[in-house]
């Protein structure tokens, strides 16, 4: 082959490469480019409440596959997943977590309703005595009535009423650790609000649903992050000294209305 048939063969691969290495390039940049999806997300109803005697939390809620309940304020969360449905503790404060492998205790077991109105309302009775609406989500209504302050007797002037999920979205032992948890009565399903009447005739709303939501959340949000310590005990979990004047003020503030 002559020299000046040659050169524009040679040309012509130089410029065929050029476009060929052109192409790999945006390729590779449309590829880094592009967002990336969530990874393993699945539809989570993130359900809000708040309330006097517990404040702000949010429940994270996969029904019959995961359930985090988030304090905004400890910064505590109580996870449970399948399989095992195994109870953990975590702290996003302190950058510690526990597996709970006794009875599960609460964060908030300075203000639970007994010390609050002197009567333990796990102890008491609770029927189930109609249905509601909370937040768009069907609850049943268990009723009980509290002892007069003077008497000592059960009276219709106090009574106390939890509003529960209808649906049995977690099995019955995680709810009731959720109901620990948030030191609200135990009733076998989670609690949507809890409102009891006081020694002065005063409804006193100890808990609320304020908005139930349907949203994409990864699996990672019912797993403890990575680099959290592990503890033995639930109470090096719960360890929190920022927290503890919040609570000695709430207990005065409610106490005063028993």
């Amino acid at each position: 082959m002559s020299p000046l048939v040659a050169e524009p063969a040679r040309a012509m691969l130089f410029v065929e490469w050029g476009l060929i290495m052109n192409r790999r390039l945006l390729i590779s940049f449309l590829i880094l480019m592009a967002p990336c999806p969530a990874a393993h997300a699945k539809e989570t109803l993130v359900i809000a409440q708040s309330g006097s005697l517990v404040g702000n939390h949010v429940i994270y809620l996969q029904p019959q596959s995961a359930i985090k309940v988030f304090d905004q304020q400890s910064k505590i969360s109580l996870i449970a997943k399948k399989p095992d449905w195994q109870l953990i503790l975590a702290n996003d404060r302190t950058k510690s977590w526990c597996i709970v492998t006794k009875g599960l205790k609460s964060p908030f077991s300075n203000t639970t309703l007994w010390m609050l109105t002197g009567q333990d309302f796990n102890s008491l009775q609770w029927n189930a005595s109609g249905t509601a609406t909370i937040a768009s989500q069907p609850a049943t209504d268990f009723k009980t009535l509290l002892l007069d302050l003077d008497t000592g007797i059960a009276t219709a002037k106090r009574p106390a009423h939890v509003y529960a999920m209808q649906a049995q979205v977690v099995p019955k032992p995680v709810a009731s650790a959720v109901c620990k948890f948030l030191s609200m009565p135990v009733v076998g399903s989670l609690p949507l609000k809890v409102i009891y009447t006081n020694g002065i005739g005063e409804p006193v709303k100890v808990l609320d649903t304020d908005s139930i939501q349907r949203k994409q959340i990864a699996d990672a949000q019912f797993a403890v992050p990575d680099g959290y310590r592990r503890k033995d005990r639930q109470d090096e979990v719960f360890k929190d000294p920022n927290r503890q004047q919040a609570i000695e003020d709430m207990v005065q503030s409610i106490g005063r209305h028993k």
